[in-house]
């Protein structure tokens, strides 16, 4: 207890280890931790993938320094892997370990057999799957090495239906698992009296990675298949491994000349003015915070029902939320927002009045501080 008084006098030393630091939800939330938390905390980021394009969204005043590591890729945890884990959990030397996902599950073995949390705290954060898993479809090796590496751990995860698995299918204790929902900061997204036009071109938006899982091919196919006399456009704001497939796919659609890719952005607010409507068309998400960023914004949603995202949005919103095996629901909800101003101007305000209410960022800090201030007791 002592150390651990001792310890909070100073910066207390996390170690990020992300699979990757490209632009997504985990790293935009420690960016605004980063920020949040200020110079009580000292962060070391490790990406395992060469893109680190998210290490512009870091602040300047209480940055972090950013290294990329290669490994190797494999099914199965690679010796190698965790012998290098352990150098740099040794060389860094930090207060907390923090993992994310399982493309970092290899960095808590090392710490574990490192003696685990005798020297070091372990933290691991869960967002979300890649196109291999989901909480319904779960890989039964995966589910073992989580249960037995994470038992002594701290497992955060952002929504209900993470917590519920980690919970029931991985069967960790309650008492290290903690839900903390995500935050934004509201004044940045926030748009008062939003300005919805009845006469012009409907814009449908998208922010995010272009990854397998965020399917956004169903998103244009949806679009393609909307009656052109709609008048409506589509913009896929964002970057990613799928980028090529996607534009492919524009390309052969009826409505290409209305579909847009203008590329990532370090500004997503700058997006949402310009929408009438966002979009999820998601295999997998669980408490996706481009959502909430266009909630704040005034807008409304249509999109699948995955994770928590028909808990999160308003109420009036909620029968926009389809299951993803139902394309043609979610197309006649497409098509009901774009022909319905006052319908999104009226859902819309919904969702701005309940993302003021339960998405605030400093919440989400407060929770962070206590957490990692708790894990040193």
């Amino acid at each position: 207890m002592a150390e651990a008084i001792r310890l909070m006098n100073f910066p207390i030393k996390l170690l990020h280890i992300f699979p990757t630091f490209g632009l997504g939800g985990q790293q935009r939330r420690l960016a605004d931790l980063i920020a949040g938390l200020g110079p009580a905390y000292e962060h070391h980021i490790i990406s395992l993938s060469s893109d680190i394009e998210a290490g512009e969204l870091l602040p300047p005043k209480f940055g972090a320094n950013i290294q990329i590591i290669k490994i190797q890729k494999s099914a199965y945890p690679d010796p190698s892997n965790i012998k290098q884990f352990r150098t740099l959990i040794k060389q860094c030397a930090p207060n907390v370990l923090c993992t994310y996902n399982w493309g970092s599950i290899e960095a808590a073995m090392a710490l574990k057999m490192m003696g685990g949390a005798k020297s070091v705290a372990h933290i691991h954060f869960e967002d979300g799957f890649g196109p291999d898993e989901s909480p319904t479809k779960q890989n039964w090796r995966r589910v073992f090495v989580r249960q037995l590496v994470l038992k002594n751990s701290i497992l955060v995860v952002p929504s209900v239906t993470l917590e519920a698995l980690a919970l029931g299918r991985w069967k960790l204790s309650p008492l290290r698992v903690q839900r903390i929902s995500n935050g934004i900061e509201s004044k940045r997204f926030y748009i008062k009296n939003r300005v919805v036009d009845h006469t012009g071109p409907v814009t449908i938006g998208t922010v995010g990675a272009f990854r397998p899982e965020k399917n956004l091919v169903r998103l244009i196919s949806l679009f393609d298949a909307h009656s052109a006399e709609r008048h409506a456009r589509l913009v896929l704001v964002g970057d990613g491994p799928q980028r090529e497939r996607l534009e492919s796919k524009a390309r052969n659609s009826a409505r290409v000349a209305n579909i847009e890719f203008p590329g990532p952005t370090r500004n997503p607010e700058r997006a949402y003015e310009d929408f009438d409507i966002f979009s999820l068309t998601s295999d997998t998400e669980q408490m996706p915070i481009s959502l909430m960023e266009a909630m704040m914004a005034g807008l409304p949603v249509v999109a699948t029902n995955v994770g928590d995202i028909a808990a999160m949005v308003s109420d009036e919103n909620r029968p926009f939320i389809c299951s993803p095996k139902d394309e043609a629901l979610l197309l006649e909800s497409m098509e009901r927002m774009i022909d319905d101003a006052s319908l999104r101007e009226r859902v819309g305000r919904a969702n701005q009045e309940k993302a003021i209410q339960h998405f605030d960022r400093k919440r989400m800090i407060d929770r962070y501080d206590a957490l990692f201030k708790g894990v040193l007791r």
